[in-house]
């Protein structure tokens, strides 16, 4: 999850006094949080919100702002559900202050959803519906407010598609993803240029949307353009740069063009520095097959294998070194070895073949 900013509170009263007790409680959380001491600034905000509450009231808007932070701080150490019971706790109040169709009740909507994402898989289906409904609800609210005032919409699209895209779950239907976030680019697009970060992000995202949505050539069209807008305009590795040559690495294998895989092979190659300490990653994998007889039998275990990486990232010279359970865990393991790519070693700028590589296999019956 991204940093969260501190909402700063906002002062309706008169300036508090060196010996006001909410001001010197607030002043220490600002202090550990600034330090990004997060742990240390939970109790100090406590304290800050029981004096608040003392000092403005308990549904005060710097009493509810207070307690929004805490609910930001709460998520930034992953406290998820600590941070959801929060915003759930303020959100009828929080939103009678600054209006249900407002860019804050807006942008503190965002922020729930993004933090019940964490939540899904343990709360069962009737939470996911709701927050599914809160999705489409806080989308029609962006639209009410695009409505309104048209220049917000590069903002609002970005904040709520950045939302999907960061989350842990799937908040609408693919199709209607789709359609979000091609909107979002396009304005992006329009407004900042393809170079600017966001509009990067959106569109990284979008591609693999279309993955999802088993539209390759459109993603393949996207991570292409990526590529070539990325590279030119930095001289460093960025990272949607190298994400859009995996991925090419993988959907051209797939489509069986090994040739294209392999230039995008050589440019992650030349990209990131290669360490003999660490053990590549493949760029295209494919599993083993288990063997039938050996899931018959209820048999498990693993094959150790070694073997070169060629200068075109290529699997070569595949060796069996050890093998547990059954001789077909090898067979089967060396075959799927075979079709694996990687990015290649390079050596004062030119591609060389890293040799005595290793990898495990293991085999396990599904439980």
């Amino acid at each position: 999850m991204q940093k969260i900013a501190i909402l700063l509170v906002l002062l309706c009263s008169a300036t508090p006094t060196l010996a006001d007790a909410f001001s010197d409680a607030y002043s220490a959380y600002q202090q550990a949080y600034e330090q990004e001491q997060y742990e240390q600034a939970i109790p100090l905000l406590k304290t800050a919100i029981t004096e608040a509450k003392s000092k403005f009231g308990e549904n005060h808007i710097n009493t509810l702002n207070l307690q929004y932070s805490l609910g930001n701080n709460l998520a930034q150490i992953k406290k998820h559900a600590d941070a959801y019971s929060q915003y759930e706790a303020i959100a009828e109040s929080y939103a009678d202050k600054v209006g249900e169709e407002s860019i804050e009740y807006y942008e503190f909507s965002l922020q729930r959803l993004l933090v019940s994402s964490y939540l899904m898989s343990s709360n069962g289906d009737g939470f996911r519906r709701k927050q599914m409904t809160r999705a489409r609800q806080t989308l029609a609210l962006a639209e009410d407010l695009i409505d309104e005032s048209p220049q917000l919409e590069s903002r609002l699209l970005y904040q709520f598609v950045k939302t999907l895209q960061d989350s842990r779950a799937g908040f609408l239907k693919l199709e209607r993803n789709i359609d979000v976030t091609k909107r979002a680019y396009e304005s992006l697009l329009s407004k900042l240029g393809e170079q600017d970060l966001r509009t990067l992000s959106i569109h990284f995202y979008l591609a693999k949307l279309y993955e999802a949505q088993k539209q390759y050539d459109n993603a393949i069209e996207i991570y292409e353009r990526l590529v070539s807008i990325v590279g030119p305009a930095t001289d460093f590795s960025h990272p949607y740069e190298l994400g859009a040559h995996a991925r090419l690495v993988y959907l051209y294998e797939n489509k069986g063009q090994s040739d294209k895989a392999t230039e995008h092979c050589l440019a992650i190659g030349e990209m990131t520095p290669w360490s003999d300490d660490i053990e590549p990653t493949p760029l295209y994998r494919k599993p083993p097959d288990f063997p039938i007889s050996a899931a018959r039998m209820g048999r498990e275990g693993w094959a150790r294998l070694s073997f070169d990486i060629t200068p075109g990232g290529f699997v070569d010279n595949i060796k069996v070194l050890d093998v547990k359970g059954s001789d077909s865990f090898a067979k089967v393991s060396k075959e799927a070895l075979a079709s694996w790519r990687y990015a290649p070693k390079f050596v004062d700028g030119e591609p060389v073949k890293a040799e005595n590589i290793s990898v495990q296999m293991d085999f396990k019956v599904g439980r």
